[in-house]
């Protein structure tokens, strides 16, 4: 199954290695919120909370549950996409035959 269009990844090459007592995905996180710049970066560790903090990022603790619940969260957020995407072509055909 492909993510939705809305969705973007983006690869980062370069992360602040001065911050090596957060894990490389951290690293990365806090280093693409500053590269894009985003509105808010959700981590799930308060270090990094506290470091994307320490650079002026808005940001939010997301606790992540085993990895057995997050396969079958993502598997309802797909589900609710596949349900949602005839709606919003529905209302973006309706919105178009407006103008």
């Amino acid at each position: 199954m492909q993510p939705p269009d809305w969705l973007k990844i983006k690869t980062v090459l370069v992360t602040d290695k001065k911050r090596d007592t957060l894990d490389p995905g951290e690293q990365t996180a806090i280093t693409l919120a500053q590269t894009l710049p985003a509105d808010l970066l959700i981590i799930d560790e308060r270090l990094g909370r506290r470091v994307a903090s320490e650079k002026n990022l808005n940001s939010l603790i997301f606790l992540l549950p085993p990895l057995e619940e997050q396969k079958l969260i993502v598997q309802k957020i797909y589900q609710i996409f596949d349900w949602i995407e005839p709606i919003s072509d529905s209302v973006i055909s309706m919105t178009q035959d407006c103008t």
